[in-house]
């Protein structure tokens, strides 16, 4: 088994940020600059995550993503207010090759996941795991072999 390398950039607003467990984030610059740097230095992929995307209610990473695409050739994972199969369909649409979701696999009303009609391949469910006891997803806890059974139930990866 060979060794992947994916490197995972928080994005808040148009920037690239840096925190430690999201408090004190402080702005490293243009996440597309960054994106790059990895893909020439050899990254297999790259997640974009705006990190406080569910905080605020927005949705705003397709033009980071079309400014993304446009440099590197690598799968481009991205998660961050996709709430709907539209803002799915929009990010794929900007050029990222999968999704990640998180707080919406939870907090939509609709079968959100289920109801997807993408590969398994396409989108990625986020359990961010504190312990082995909590799951944090958006602003709801959970525990985290729960979530886990909701990613294997449905199509996600």
């Amino acid at each position: 088994m060979s060794i992947r390398i994916i490197p995972r950039l928080d994005i808040k607003g148009p920037n690239l940020v840096k925190g430690i467990q999201l408090e004190g984030l402080r702005v490293l610059g243009k996440p597309w600059d960054f994106a790059y740097k990895y893909y020439q230095e050899g990254a297999d992929e790259l997640i974009y995550i705006d990190v406080v995307a569910s905080l605020y209610g927005r949705n705003n990473l397709s033009e980071i993503v079309k400014k993304t695409a446009e440099k590197i050739f690598i799968p481009l994972t991205v998660g961050g207010g996709l709430k709907s199969i539209e803002d799915i369909k929009q990010i794929l649409r900007a050029g990222a090759d999968k999704v990640a979701i998180n707080t919406a696999a939870v907090v939509v009303s609709e079968p959100f996941l289920a109801n997807f009609t993408i590969s398994a391949e396409g989108i990625v469910l986020v359990i961010n795991s504190a312990s082995s006891n909590s799951s944090i997803c958006g602003l709801q806890k959970f525990a985290p072999t729960p979530s886990a059974d909701l990613a294997a139930s449905t199509t996600a990866g």
